[in-house]
């Protein structure tokens, strides 16, 4: 269960991430950075797919993505890219600031539980990825952008 402990920080982020499974319903991120796996505090990210029945109340995500390392403190930072690889769906990032890493995740129809292995992984040193905004075009170029 999500935010089962005082101690996990579940709610820390919360992101509307667009329509990443193409069902024409936008989707929410919730980051869970201090979640303690089997591994460690590696952090975790719940989904949650649209819209779902109004009057239901939600108990459970639709998948999560857990960080693989202990410390990885996956989820301090959640941002919607729009549709950053220009593929037709909306794509996100989620960080790892301890583990100085950003993950890129490309939008699909197929979603389903795992371990934080973005389809693009960008490290850099010093809390990188402490904070993120994306989902706008910064450069002029027509493509989104990741800050």
């Amino acid at each position: 269960m999500f935010g089962d402990g005082p101690d996990t920080d579940f709610g820390r982020t919360v992101a509307s991430i667009g329509d990443i499974d193409l069902d024409g319903w936008p989707d929410l991120a919730v980051g869970e950075p201090k979640w303690s796996g089997t591994s460690g505090t590696t952090g975790r990210v719940a989904f949650f797919r649209g819209p779902g029945d109004p009057g239901k109340t939600i108990t459970s995500p639709d998948f999560t993505i857990r960080g693989s390392d202990a410390m990885d403190r996956l989820g301090v930072a959640i941002t919607g890219l729009s549709d950053f690889n220009q593929d037709g769906i909306d794509d996100f990032a989620i960080s790892s600031p301890v583990k100085d890493r950003v993950h890129v995740y490309y939008g699909r129809t197929n979603w389903f539980d795992g371990v934080a292995n973005g389809d693009l992984i960008i490290s850099e040193p010093g809390m990188f990825g402490a904070s993120l905004s994306g989902g706008h075009d910064v450069t002029g170029d027509w493509v989104s952008d990741l800050v």
